[in-house]
């Protein structure tokens, strides 16, 4: 016998914010196209079915953590920087204490950021990887620049952000 169970809107909001949260963390640990959503679902203690409940799609999932961690996660460290009447130069040091403090200390923080950099420029949807011949000496899947290396020289090794 099937039993329906039904779920209070806090029950709701609290899946829906542990599967947000687990999706930031999976993302950033794992890279978005790598992360999986049952690995989400398993990490946030809920079934797949309750992903597809809350989210489309992996797309929708991580504009919901791109769209609605920010203000939570970064919005203290942006907070240093609205202090009325405080001098300029004074709020940027704060700021940039704020922010470096986060980045070490917070796991959230560091994750956000993460997740922030490896998505930039994709217009909100999960990078593919390009063939290996396309991609970067780190096979990060950007052909990135190297930097010039006096003539007889081999230059040094490119680097970029983890993909």
């Amino acid at each position: 016998m099937n039993v329906a169970v039904r779920r209070t809107a806090e029950d709701t909001a609290a899946t829906r914010a542990a599967l947000v949260d687990a999706a930031l963390l999976a993302f950033a640990h794992d890279g978005v196209d790598r992360a999986t959503l049952a690995g989400i679902a398993e990490a946030a203690g809920v079934t797949r079915g309750a992903v597809y409940h809350h989210f489309a799609d992996k797309d929708a999932l991580l504009g919901a953590v791109l769209g609605e961690t920010w203000d939570v996660v970064a919005g203290p460290v942006w907070a240093a920087l609205d202090t009325p009447g405080v001098p300029l130069a004074t709020r940027l040091e704060a700021f940039a204490l704020a922010w470096l403090t986060a980045l070490h200390s917070d796991r959230r923080f560091a994750a956000l950021m993460a997740v922030s950099m490896r998505t930039a420029g994709t217009s909100g949807r999960s990078r593919r990887r390009r063939p290996a011949s396309t991609r970067g000496a780190t096979g990060c899947g950007r052909r990135c620049p190297g930097p010039s290396s006096p003539p007889g020289r081999a230059p040094p090794p490119r680097t970029c952000w983890p993909g």
